[in-house]
Formats: C-alpha cells, structure tokens, sequence
C-alpha cells in the first residue's frame, strides 16, 4: 500500500471511531437524562405569589387550572382564570395556557418549568405575567368551598 493510502485509510478509521464514540457518549447521556425524570404530584400548588394551581399529571402529560385568590375586589377566578396544557421532558414542563371566560383576562401564552422535585417547581421562562416564582405542592385535593383567603 502506498503511502497516501495508509494515511486515507488512517483518516477513516479515526473518523468512524469518534464517530461510534461520540453516539456512545450522547446514548449514555440521553440514559442518564432519562433516570433523572422526576414524577410530580397530582394535586394543588401554590405560587411564591400566593396563587393556587391545581395540577394533574397523566403519564407525561400536565393540565392545570389556575385562578386569582378571593379578595375584597373580586371573587375566587372572577378576575382572571385560565387552563393549561402541556408534557413533561426531561425535568420541564412545557405548557400552553389560554385565559378562560370565567375570568376577565384574554391572555394565554407557554410557560416552561422547572422540576426541581416532586413537590417544588420554578418557572424558568414565561410569555405571561408568572415571574420566576417557585411553586410548592401544598395537598392533593383542595375544593373552591375550602379557600378562606
């Protein structure tokens, strides 16, 4: 074999090889990603705001309500309330949420977030007005009757 082949031949080994462990390494990380996917719980979450949000997961999928808290100026939902839908990849959430009639709000948008752990979550990016708040799993179940505030 002549010399430009051997070192043709060379080129194509080592590029077949990066290549197999390159696939190797992004398989590897993909298993890991995968073994790190935290389940959340079903329930009602509560906003460093104070807003309620009631959450149920269904294998990878997430629906939401959320609404605005009873207050003296308006009652519970009354000024604004929305649904959401979205999945769950990796340790996010993203969702898409569109105000609901019930409310006066008109808005809806996508929000991603954060799960940090099957009771906590950060929203890590938002086109609605949620801030980068972190929400905390407060109980399964929480009916609009049981809201004192």
């Amino acid at each position: 074999m002549n010399k430009g082949l051997k070192i043709f031949s060379l080129i194509i080994f080592i590029t077949i090889f990066s290549c197999k462990v390159n696939n190797n390494n992004r398989n590897k990380m993909k298993s890991k990603i995968r073994n790190e996917n935290i389940l959340i719980k079903n329930g009602v979450w509560k906003s460093t705001g104070g807003n309620l949000f009631w959450i149920n997961v269904v294998q990878n999928k997430v629906f939401w309500l959320r609404m605005n808290n009873k207050t003296k100026e308006n009652e519970l939902g009354e000024n604004w309330c929305h649904v959401g839908n979205g999945i769950i990849i990796d340790n996010r959430i993203i969702l898409d949420w569109s105000d609901i009639s019930v409310g006066k709000g008109n808005l809806n948008g996508k929000i991603v977030i954060e799960i940090m752990s099957n009771i906590k979550m950060k929203v890590i990016e938002d086109s609605g007005n949620f801030g980068m708040s972190i929400w905390n799993w407060e109980k399964e179940q929480l009916n609009f009757s049981q809201i004192t505030k």
